[in-house]
């Protein structure tokens, strides 16, 4: 049996984690109720604390990272009791009916042929159950003499467990599908949005973009179309063939030869409807202008998604697969969040291309506009109150003290101006909170839907630090985690930010694999990384430590004054 993908794995730890809570939690209510009389049974509190130590023993194994070990030693101990209530009662009696909570958790919690042999384990016992009653073995509560009946009730419960079981596979496949999913979701829009920030050259990163849509839609052949307005014609700008990306000569005999838009009725509905077109039917779908090439190449399925830029189409990338296929709705979903970092990609080339001078002559001008409404008038402002109290100094003393006391408030009101005025160059996340909460909420962010642990902790009183080293530990705390998801592979995460009277640590440690620090890394950084990390500590006049081993984590421990 093939391994399920690891997301899968830890939903079936959640859910076993919740079925032991809810059984403990049960349990202790039977308990509670049977000691006031309410209800009871013959084992009582027997029963009871059978169910929590069985609960603890599995919750021991669960710490241990030993969840099959830890559902079929649940599954085998909750199975007793419905063994005994078969056995008291008889085949004939609902109380049969608690061995399909046993299916069902065993889907559930474990899966593939386990399952199978759970269910058939389940009908045997049923079989032995209905074998004995008719041989008066045993005396149950509701007997069954005939031996036609006793059959048609053996039938009866063994198609009922063949359903469950069925429909509780079918269940759990798609959830192991849709983690799947998931997973191959997140590191398709991890790996291009780290391209994205990271990658200077449109056409590597439009490049990767491809590759990773064609891998994570298994998709043989991605072409990346770019309509043109001048001409009113499209363009092959890139393609993925045979695990490489193709451009220019390599996309085949049309090249980048443009294709008149009226020649792509395909292009004509994605401009028109602004919506994916999936084609099934590549033999007879008329839209398709090269329907030969496509079925000499094999090709069985299509799906086009629309490149849209304030409503309007500015082209279409398209996924060609050898297979009969149905894309579902999360893949498209996928492809369209793919598709948009492409066009956003294009549009900050474009803008970058043509608005960069504009760019920096607006903000000199703003800046010019600020310092002179607020530093060089507050200036002003200071040294006509500074003469003003010099000239009075040697005969009203009581005069120069107030012309002090203005000058002082014109600084501090110059001061605040001027703060204000580079309010916007600082980190959006600090807009409203403070340095611990924008971390929270960082760590929140880009940790959602993941199967990671990380923690936000914050030890002394908390207070309000300067802009510069709120900005600089809060970009040395997201370099840190993004290097902790990105590359260490950590399960564990752990913020650590320590208030003294006058320093302030940042601390990030992860469980992931770590690495050897004094080793030359394989490829110039990209980003950040360690060395800007040192730079903004530098900056800071603060201390910086990395501590890190192949297989034992890494940790960052960063102290400033403030």
């Amino acid at each position: 049996m093939n391994r399920p993908p690891q997301p899968y794995l830890d939903l079936r730890a959640r859910l076993l984690r919740l079925t032991l809570i809810g059984s403990a939690g049960g349990a202790a209510g039977y308990l509670l109720l049977a000691a006031g009389g309410v209800m009871s049974s013959r084992l009582f509190p027997w029963d009871g604390l059978g169910v929590l130590v069985l609960c603890a023993i599995c919750g021991g194994l669960l710490q241990r990272n030993q969840t099959g070990l830890a559902a079929a030693c649940f599954l085998a101990g909750i199975s007793q009791p419905a063994c005994y209530a078969g056995q008291a009662y008889g085949v004939a009696s609902p109380v049969n009916a608690t061995f399909l909570l046993g299916i069902v958790l065993c889907g559930l919690l474990i899966g593939g042929w386990f399952l199978s042999i759970w269910t058939a384990a389940y009908c045997g016992w049923m079989a032995l159950l209905a074998w004995g009653e008719l041989q008066h073995a045993w005396h149950p509560a509701t007997p069954v003499a005939d031996g036609g009946h006793m059959l048609r009730l053996v039938l009866f419960w063994w198609a009922l467990f063949a359903a469950t079981g069925w429909v509780v596979w079918l269940f759990a496949r798609s959830l192991e599908r849709a983690a799947e999913v998931s997973r191959g979701q997140t590191i398709a829009l991890a790996r291009t949005l780290q391209a994205l920030s990271t990658e200077p050259e449109l056409d590597t990163f439009l490049g990767q973009v491809l590759t990773v849509t064609a891998e994570q839609l298994g998709g043989r052949w991605a072409t990346l179309w770019l309509y043109e307005a001048a001409t009113d014609s499209l363009v092959r700008h890139l393609g993925y063939g045979r695990g490489r990306v193709l451009a220019g000569d390599q996309l085949g005999e049309l090249g980048r030869a443009p294709i008149a838009a009226q020649e792509l009725p395909i292009w004509q509905e994605i401009a028109r409807t602004h919506q994916p077109i999936i084609v099934a039917d590549v033999a007879n779908d008329p839209r398709l202008k090269y329907r030969a090439q496509l079925l000499a190449d094999n090709i069985r399925t299509l799906l086009y998604l629309p490149l849209l830029r304030d409503d309007q189409a500015i082209g279409m990338f398209s996924i060609n697969s050898t297979e009969r296929r149905r894309f579902r709705p999360e893949e498209i979903e996928l492809g369209h969040a793919l598709v948009g970092q492409m066009t956003l990609a294009i549009q900050l080339t474009r803008l970058a291309a043509s608005g960069q001078q504009a760019a920096v002559l607006e903000e000199r001008n703003r800046l010019a506009r600020e310092i002179h409404d607020t530093l060089a008038q507050g200036f002003t402002g200071i040294v006509i109150q500074l003469e003003a109290a010099e000239d009075s100094l040697a005969e009203t003393p009581d005069g120069a003290r107030e012309h002090l006391n203005r000058a002082r408030a014109l600084a501090r009101s110059s001061l605040a101006e001027a703060r204000r005025s580079v309010h916007a160059l600082r980190p959006l996340a600090l807009d409203t909170d403070d340095l611990a909460q924008a971390l929270a909420r960082l760590v929140q962010e880009m940790t959602a839907g993941a199967p990671i642990q990380a923690q936000v902790h914050v030890y002394g009183p908390a207070r309000r630090l300067s802009p510069a080293i709120e900005s600089h530990l809060l970009r040395i705390g997201q370099e840190a985690l993004t290097n902790a998801l990105k590359y260490a592979e950590a399960r564990q995460i752990r913020i650590a930010l320590t208030f003294q009277p006058d320093t302030v640590e940042l601390q990030v440690a992860d469980d992931g694999r770590g690495f050897d620090p004094q080793a030359p890394p394989p490829r110039p950084a990209g980003g950040f990384g360690l060395r800007g990390m040192r730079e903004r500590v530098a900056q800071l006049g603060g201390e910086f430590s990395l501590v890190s081993r192949p297989g034992a984590g890494t940790e960052v421990r960063v102290r400033v004054g403030g």
